[in-house]
């Protein structure tokens, strides 16, 4: 895939071609986290089920509460059961998301500097390609942006139904 980008950006010279070269190492790594950020909440989803109907909600106690967890995951009258507890209160799936990333505050601000950085060290050097060369700065852009968004969509959609199993 970076061969194809770097074709697709079309450096001239050792100078440009270094500097899309960083350009799109910046944007793997700002892949790299984006998708592992969802799969550190997908994996915090059962302790966030747990916590929510035994500590947050009170419906379940220590026993009950983690095989509902795991009933959630593996079928669809699992994922019924927790949904009909959650509607009781007045929530739904978001609960435990919003459950599974307060689990992971701390973690997920870190996880999102790296984020930062990465986006602010390919801004730097698709800043220093346009004073270069303005066009191949703007393909470098548009194909690292383009990867970027792919990818946002592609998290989106993998993280928005938590019960594969139960399918």
């Amino acid at each position: 895939m970076a061969a194809a980008m770097l074709a697709y950006i079309k450096p001239n010279s050792i100078l440009e071609e270094i500097l899309s070269d960083d350009v799109i190492d910046s944007t793997w790594h700002i892949i790299r986290l984006q998708r592992n950020r969802t799969a550190l909440i997908n994996i915090a989803y059962r302790e966030a089920i747990v916590n929510l109907l035994h500590a947050e909600l009170s419906v379940a106690d220590e026993v009950k509460a983690p095989r509902l967890a795991d009933g959630w995951f593996a079928t669809k009258t699992g994922k019924d059961e927790v949904m009909e507890i959650l509607a009781g209160f007045h929530l739904d799936e978001t609960a435990i998301e919003a459950e599974a990333i307060k689990s992971l505050g701390p973690g997920l601000e870190t996880w999102d500097r790296m984020v930062s950085s990465q986006e602010e060290r390919r801004q730097k050097t698709l800043d220093t390609l346009r004073k270069v060369q303005a066009s191949i700065a703007n393909r470098a852009r548009e194909v690292s942006q383009s990867l970027i968004d792919a990818e946002k969509k592609v998290s989106r959609d993998r993280s928005g139904d938590h019960s594969e199993a139960a399918e």
